[in-house]
């Protein structure tokens, strides 16, 4: 059986466009997994903004809360107040750090619900609930949700 010149012409035709075809498939793959490595790249570049901030507030509240001299300095009044808001509010960041690196997927659900015990405990504390209305515009409005509309109903 010999192969004619049209047939050959197809042939080479069709191989061309079945390899124009998985060219077209293997770069819409690598685009797709390239936005998602950029994606992931760009949660995680947020996440260590986010836990930079909040570790810088930390070690500087802590520095304050440490040193009577500069707690002294910076209250207006009540020295153990001044102090217990401090902590608070650390106790808020931190509690804020955790939902938002489960917004940002870095926690799983099983971990989101030892979050939310942890939430639950944090904020039953007196100091704690006492000290949100003064922090709240401060935080995420997904977190201040979270708060006010799952974490409060449930004390």
């Amino acid at each position: 059986m010999s192969v004619v010149p049209e047939q050959t012409a197809d042939i080479i035709s069709s191989i061309s466009a079945l390899i124009s075809a998985l060219a077209l498939t293997v770069s819409a793959v690598s685009a797709h997994f390239t936005r998602k490595n950029i994606e992931l790249v760009s949660r995680q570049i947020a996440s260590q903004a986010s836990n930079s901030i909040i570790e810088a507030h930390k070690n500087l509240f802590m520095s304050i809360i440490e040193s009577d001299e500069l707690s002294g300095l910076v209250a207006a009044g009540d020295l153990t107040k001044f102090r217990q808001n401090m902590i608070s509010s650390m106790l808020i960041n931190h509690c804020s750090r955790i939902y938002g690196e489960y917004k940002r997927a870095s926690l799983g659900a099983d971990d989101f619900d030892s979050f939310l015990q942890d939430a639950l405990d944090l904020f039953s504390m007196q100091i704690v609930r006492d000290r949100w209305p003064a922090v709240e515009r401060f935080h995420d409005e997904n977190f201040s949700q979270f708060i006010n509309e799952y974490v409060f109903p449930r004390l």
